[in-house]
Parts: structure tokens; sequence; C-alpha cells
């Protein structure tokens, strides 16, 4: 696992009291973010900048799962001129805080269009 319960909660994400509830949100969550990567999570070549801003991306996903059980929220996030809203469709749904840091980052493959 790219993030650990340990890691997760040092990070300041809320929901992490229960950890074997959190164990599994965060598989769940590095699944979701390894989709939208490409498959960065097992990657072994990336960077410590790259590898960070991973594993920031799984503790949000991870959280929105533990914290909303996953199901859309929708919302709006900016960050300077960078903005992404999430329309709240039916399914699982991306945390648009992992999305952003996904995209700035340059780590979201663009080939994946959706998995909802």
């Amino acid at each position: 696992m790219i993030l650990t319960t340990e890691e997760y909660n040092a990070r300041g994400f809320q929901g992490g009291e229960n950890e074997a509830e959190c164990e599994k949100a965060l598989t769940r969550a590095e699944k979701l973010i390894d989709i939208l990567t490409g498959g960065k999570c097992g990657d072994k070549n990336l960077n410590d900048e790259q590898l960070e801003n991973l594993k920031y991306a799984v503790g949000a996903q991870a959280e929105k799962i533990l914290l909303c059980g996953g199901q859309p929220v929708s919302g709006r996030t900016v960050i300077g001129d960078f903005s992404y809203t999430d329309e709240g469709e039916k399914g699982e749904s991306i945390c648009p805080l992992a999305m952003t840091v996904l995209k700035l980052a340059g780590l979201y493959c663009s080939a994946v269009k959706s998995i909802r």
C-alpha cells in the first residue's frame, strides 16, 4: 500500500480512528487513484515529489470514502487559476481535491475519461 494508516493520520486526514476501516478505505482509494494515473501507484521510478502527490491524492480519496462512503458530493475545487467541478453523478466519485492534486502534478492520465 502506498499510504499507511499512520501516514494517513499524520497528514491530518479525518476518519482514520478505526484502523481496519481506514486500511479498507486506503486500499480502495489507491485502486481508484491508480486507475486515474494509468498505474502510477505501482511505479518504482517516481521521484519524491510525485510520490508525495500520489500519497496525498490517495489520502484525500480515502477521507472522502471514510466520511461520505465514496458517494458523490457536488462541489467545486479551486486552486489559483485551476478549477475542477464534480457534477455529482450517481455512483462512486473521485474526490475533487484528489483530482486537482493529480492534474496539477501532471499525474492524471487523460486517456481515462470516467470510472463512474
